[in-house]
């Protein structure tokens, strides 16, 4: 078998090519094919596994309020809460993009799946940007093909479509980005590559308004930028940087990394110990622990790194050694190979940068942050691997475990509906006792993993953020000086609860869920 000639290898020296010269090529048409039909089959299968309904929490509450809010009419505020106060975690993108699925008027059962086709339309952007990346990578078609299964079928990658969770969007822009890199032509005019560079700001601006996690990105490619020479003008510089500026001043994002670092390292109980949980962090993204979790279904047994008392547990070493093996020595060696073209030190940037952020986040989340920069790993992923034995050898460790990725999939999305209908049946009964005991009056507050938009509508009544964050284990996305610093005469917390405030007592338990009053 001939090998094959990457598609982007061909064109190196003329970035102009187009589309159409490309697919004239056979061999070229048979791999936009199978990419292009590869992720369109995974998007399909994809919608016939949507839950109609989930008790959705946490930062998805905040997603749901701002939507609602917003197609009502109100700004980007929270929808459930006392005086409608603003949301001030996370940028409106997401919530700019689901309040335009959300129908007022209509139950949250019905808008729960209409926001799951919107967050599938988000899936299947993605899908169709990584083919779009393989098919120009360097990756030969059939590693490219099991590599794109691998994803489309992962836990990660699904579990984050049905619950709603930004991350999809985010990295379907990513994907954008990254086809918009290999456009990148330094032999241009100064006009074009003044409006390439604004054309770059406005598309990371756009992602800057989806999440804070953008501006990385930003630094990567501008820190390019001022080491090629192409921002040391001002005009270029300006073309780039007002439209992300613009982009963080419209979305008023207050959990910047600068901040939220200052408040991780006072948590943590200052620079030593924020020092060596980023010594561990580092490790675990620097072994491409996360690609473990991305593609192989592997999931981290330390979601928040604290690595130290667990160390030497097996199976977290065993899928650290797997990391290295399959992803991070040949992702080293493409990069030690050395860049070939502007757009792999584009890349390069990019990913440095990026990864360096989520070092001193001082929070491993793994896939769900390392998700977005997979388009960019790819070219040196490619190069790092020359050989067939080791093409074959990463080939056979994907393509082995996608059935497992498919079967997991499936089971976790339908064991999930299937206790989401328990879990709201016993909160429209908590919500009834409430209003039976308390009458429409009486003020409500919920625990952090409350599905607030549920408990709205079963209520009746707007609630109020919090009336005890500490024992309530809730991070307060409100100021409750806003709400008139209330007391709730109910709160709705998750039965997990150990114990409620000294200032609560539990009155009826309801399955996942329990209501307290004061004593």
């Amino acid at each position: 078998m001939p090998p094959e000639t990457p598609v982007l290898e061909s064109n190196a020296r003329n970035p102009r090519h187009s589309l159409r010269r490309v697919l004239a090529n056979s061999q070229s048409r048979l791999r936009f094919a199978i990419f292009f039909g590869t992720a369109l089959s995974l998007w399909i299968a994809l919608f016939l596994v949507l839950p109609t309904d989930l008790p959705f929490d946490n930062d998805v509450n905040s997603y749901l309020g701002g939507a609602a809010a917003l197609s009502a009419g109100h700004g980007y505020r929270f929808e459930q809460y006392i005086n409608l106060p603003p949301v001030r975690v996370y940028p409106p993108g997401h919530s700019i993009w689901l309040s335009i699925f959300w129908k007022n008027g209509q139950p949250i059962s019905r808008n729960s799946y209409r926001l799951e086709i919107a967050n599938w339309l988000a899936a299947g952007a993605v899908l169709v940007g990584l083919a779009c990346c393989l098919f120009i990578s360097e990756l030969p078609t059939w590693l490219g093909w099991t590599l794109l299964i691998s994803f489309g079928t992962s836990v990660p990658f699904t579990q984050y479509t049905v619950w709603l969770m930004s991350d999809v969007l985010f990295t379907a822009g990513t994907c954008g980005l990254a086809l918009f890199v290999a456009t990148y032509d330094s032999e241009r005019s100064d006009r074009q590559l003044a409006v390439w560079w604004f054309c770059a700001g406005l598309l990371i601006g756009t992602l800057c308004v989806l999440r804070p996690a953008a501006l990385a990105l930003a630094a990567g490619l501008g820190a390019f930028g001022l080491w090629n020479g192409d921002l040391r003008r001002m005009s270029r510089l300006a073309c780039f940087v007002v439209p992300v500026s613009v982009a963080l001043w419209f979305s008023k994002a207050t959990t910047l990394p600068v901040d939220a670092t200052r408040l991780h390292v006072s948590q943590l109980g200052g620079l030593l110990f924020f020092a060596l949980r980023s010594i561990v962090i580092a490790i675990l993204y620097g072994s491409q622990r996360w690609l473990v979790t991305v593609f192989l279904n592997v999931p981290d047994r330390l979601p928040y790194s604290d690595a130290f008392p667990h160390a030497l547990a097996i199976g977290e070493t065993l899928a650290l050694i797997l990391g290295l093996a399959v992803f991070a020595l040949p992702i080293f060696l493409g990069m030690r190979r050395g860049p070939r073209q502007q757009k792999d030190r584009i890349a390069l940037f990019i990913i440095g940068v990026y990864i360096l952020v989520l070092i001193f986040w001082s929070r491993y989340d793994g896939g769900r942050l390392g998700m977005p920069i997979i388009p960019f790993v790819l070219t040196f992923l490619a190069r790092g691997l020359p050989s067939k034995a080791s093409r074959i050898a990463f080939l056979t460790v994907l393509a082995v475990n996608i059935p497992g990725n498919a079967w997991l999939s499936y089971k976790i999305i339908r064991s999930q509906e299937k206790e989401s209908v328990l879990s709201l049946a016993e909160l429209r009964q908590a919500a009834s006792w409430i209003n039976a005991s308390g009458g429409p009056t009486s003020r409500v507050a919920a625990g952090r993993h409350v599905p607030l938009m549920h408990l709205y509508e079963y209520l009746g009544r707007r609630m109020l953020v919090n009336a005890d964050p500490n024992d309530l284990s809730t991070s307060l996305d409100v100021n409750p000086a806003a709400q008139g610093n209330m007391r709730a005469e109910y709160i709705v917390a998750s039965a997990a609860l150990e114990s409620p405030s000294q200032r609560y007592q539990i009155k009826r338990r309801f399955g996942h869920w329990m209501v307290m009053a004061p004593n």
